[in-house]
């Protein structure tokens, strides 16, 4: 049928850990980071658009337990858990930029 593929490239990289370190696209590049635990820790995005997405996680308790997470302080979402370390709720933030 003779037509030509004009799907975009996408590159990824990757550390020597095995953890995807950029994804490329038409979009742009996500560039993804890792605290000690090897969790995700923030993830910055560039082109159409530029923000960081960061993780947070508990730091006593359930140490590593994701607890949120917010984007350049615009947004920002916080996990809650019962006293059994379920998931309880969840809390949405919205601030004018």
């Amino acid at each position: 049928m003779g037509g030509e593929d004009i799907t975009p490239d996408i590159g990824f990289t990757y550390y020597r850990s095995g953890q995807r370190h950029t994804v490329s696209d038409a979009v742009g590049t996500r560039t993804f980071a890792y605290n000690t635990a090897l969790q995700p820790d923030s993830e910055s995005i560039t082109g159409l658009i530029s923000r960081t997405l960061t993780r947070s996680y508990e730091n006593t308790g359930v140490i590593g337990r994701n607890t949120g997470l917010s984007t350049d302080s615009s947004y920002a979402v916080t996990y809650g858990y019962d006293n059994t370390s379920r998931f309880n709720y969840n809390v949405f933030t919205f601030r004018k930029r």
